[in-house]
């Protein structure tokens, strides 16, 4: 009886440690594409061009509404 409830626990060990495996190998692909969006974020912010014409508009009119 104690041969089998060693090999159970063995075989209960074994499957929790590829869960464990399969967890952190889940992180590790959500904390890539996490990464991955913040670099996108950052490209996007650091592309931004205060003198573009759009905004150059959007001043002037609103220095038209208050005069």
């Amino acid at each position: 009886m104690v041969r089998f409830e060693n090999a159970d626990d063995t075989k209960q060990i074994a499957d929790d440690t590829k869960q464990i495996a399969d967890d952190t190998k889940q992180i590790e692909d959500d904390t890539k594409q996490i990464e991955d969006h913040t670099k996108q974020k950052k490209r996007r912010q650091s592309s931004w061009d205060p003198n573009s014409v759009g905004l150059g508009l959007g001043y002037f009119e609103r220095a038209n509404l208050t005069l």
